[in-house]
């Protein structure tokens, strides 16, 4: 299947490189109506957001975050030729960052 991913810009950590689009989520907030939010303010519209998939525990550098994967339906918007956003299969040999990496496999959609 195909999943949405997004390519970091600009002169990032990473940049270049393809991930699952992310929200940060402050305390309190509810997740699925802060994902919708964010995707729709990224001009990708229509998120019917889901129930959670997995959460994974990922360390960067000196950071170390966790990650909730959620199911989207019917966005529209993604995959102009200007957007960062494109559908892709993730088997292909695509740049993906290792948080997203281990997201698409702990959701069994690639494997190591």
């Amino acid at each position: 299947g195909r999943v949405l991913l997004q390519r970091r810009e600009g002169s990032r950590l990473l940049a270049g490189m393809w991930e699952l689009p992310t929200v940060v989520l402050d305390p309190g907030r509810d997740a699925s109506e802060t994902l919708a939010a964010a995707l729709s303010d990224r001009g990708l519209r229509g998120a019917r957001v889901g129930k959670p998939l997995a959460e994974i525990r990922h360390a960067i550098m000196n950071r170390r975050i966790t990650l909730a994967v959620f199911e989207v339906a019917g966005l529209r918007g993604a995959g102009g030729d200007r957007s960062p956003f494109r559908w892709m299969d993730p088997r292909l040999p695509l740049a993906i960052t290792g948080a997203a990496r281990k997201a698409l496999r702990a959701i069994g959609l690639i494997e190591d």
